[in-house]
């Protein structure tokens, strides 16, 4: 028997492989359909590794990176000096690496760098990923501008559930001026600051920082409370303004930074 001029057996073979083929379409389709193929969400902020907020503007939190990842943090201040910061993580708690200041880089006249370079440390100590708890220990002598350094400190960070918006609450203390002879009233140097974001790219910070100090010349009295408005160019180059010692009239100034995380 044939078909349309075909043998029986070519058209039964013909027949066989387009049944197998519409098959194959339709199990295709039926995953498609489900999402087996779909773009995967995209993880929210806090758990982006290459995002985590190991300081706010100049205070610290307890968060480190990822083990063997590297950071670059650049902060641009008045009179054109700049600060860069460089570590490398261990694990998944430890950080260390080094600070160097230098003044008056962008403009005229003579670049100075006052000081050595810096020994920066981190080590995390408690990570309580069910309560969104973190603590940490370090040591960060790096300082610019007016801002002290921060000595060895102790900083907490905690996660707020807010329906739709990331909020981490940060808090602690460094002891400056340990080489001197510590001292409460001067040398204590206390902070607390939040972190939030929408999105993945747009970020806010909000700080007080150093509440005891007072530096009359800088315009610093009883601390400084600083801002940030920050964009995540993608998941590891994160460019933030801050804008330091509102509410202080001509003392108030702004910073520009740039972190690189690879």
């Amino acid at each position: 028997m044939t078909f349309a001029g075909c043998p029986a057996f070519r058209y039964n073979n013909y027949m066989q492989r387009a049944n197998i083929t519409t098959a194959t379409l339709a199990a295709f389709l039926a995953l498609f359909s489900t999402g087996a193929f779909a773009e995967p969400a995209a993880p929210p902020p806090e758990e982006n590794a290459f995002s985590a907020n190991t300081e706010v503007l100049d205070i610290p939190t307890a968060s480190t990176m990822y083990g063997r990842m590297f950071n670059l943090n650049l902060r641009m201040f008045r009179g054109g000096g700049l600060l860069l910061k460089g570590a490398a993580s261990a694990k998944n708690t430890f950080i260390f690496g080094f600070s160097l200041m230098a003044n008056n880089v962008i403009g005229s006249g003579n670049v100075t760098v006052p000081e050595d370079p810096k020994v920066l440390l981190k080590l995390r100590i408690i990570n309580d990923t069910k309560n969104g708890l973190q603590a940490a220990i370090g040591w960060d002598d790096s300082r610019y501008d007016a801002t002290r350094g921060r000595g060895v400190y102790a900083a907490v960070s905690k996660d707020l559930a807010v329906s739709g918006l990331y909020l981490t609450a940060h808090g602690g203390a460094g002891m400056t001026g340990l080489r001197d002879g510590f001292q409460v009233k001067n040398d204590l140097n206390m902070f607390a600051g939040l972190t939030g974001s929408f999105n993945e790219d747009f970020f806010l910070g909000l700080e007080y920082d150093d509440w005891a100090y007072t530096n009359k010349a800088a315009g610093i009295r009883n601390g400084s409370l600083n801002a940030l408005v920050g964009f995540a160019w993608d998941v590891s180059l994160k460019l933030e303004l801050g804008f330091k010692n509102l509410g202080r009239g001509s003392d108030y100034n702004r910073i520009l930074k740039i972190v690189y995380t690879f």
